[in-house]
């Protein structure tokens, strides 16, 4: 679930994914529509990590003027340490505040427990999920990879837009989700228990 208040259908949503190195966006006009996706490289010491992030978040804030900003409480893939995870949240959660941009935290076991509803159970389906519902990012997916090779570089950019999703299917508009997850081609399950 998703920590604060419900927003309208509608709203404009910026998803975030942090990582050691980067931090992976998607920004969401309800959950139809992709406006922008990419990430920022914040590979700086600790000690200036925090204006760093505050640094590549505050032009995504000014030019999209979300109505929430909504990122993963705890991240289980990303190799940096609880301390700059910290301060990296921290970081965005007071320029979202400067902003007046609500921010959420969205439960990780949520999260997965959403996609594996819809039959995503590895993190490589997911990512093809999110390829299919959104074809103008489609060409970014990486498909299943061996465990000794290194994650897509796009790979952030994909968790961002599932924490997303997950978000409008939770919170703010879980019909729509619901049907636009029921007509990709790839979906193998009925859609009475998802989002709810």
């Amino acid at each position: 679930m998703i920590d604060n208040a419900e927003l309208p259908t509608a709203e404009r949503l910026l998803a975030l994914e942090i990582r050691s190195q980067k931090m992976g966006f998607v920004v969401f006009e309800g959950p139809t529509r992709l406006l922008d996706w990419g990430f920022r490289s914040h590979a700086h010491p600790t000690c200036r990590l925090r204006e760093v992030v505050a640094k590549r978040v505050r032009p995504l804030l000014f030019r999209y003027g979300p109505s929430a900003v909504v990122m993963r409480r705890d991240n289980h893939y990303s190799s940096q340490n609880p301390a700059r995870l910290r301060i990296s949240l921290g970081a965005i959660r007071k320029e979202a505040n400067r902003c007046a941009v609500e921010f959420r935290l969205l439960r990780t076991k949520s999260r997965k427990h959403f996609f594996v509803q819809v039959g995503c159970d590895a993190k490589h389906q997911v990512a093809q999920l999110i390829a299919e519902l959104f074809e103008e990012i489609s060409w970014m997916a990486q498909p299943k990879r061996k465990a000794w090779h290194s994650e897509s570089y796009h790979t952030v950019i994909f968790d961002a837009a599932a924490t997303g999703l997950v978000s409008f299917a939770t919170e703010f508009n879980p019909d729509a989700v619901r049907e636009l997850i029921a007509n990709t081609e790839s979906f193998r399950r009925p859609l009475d228990d998802v989002a709810r």
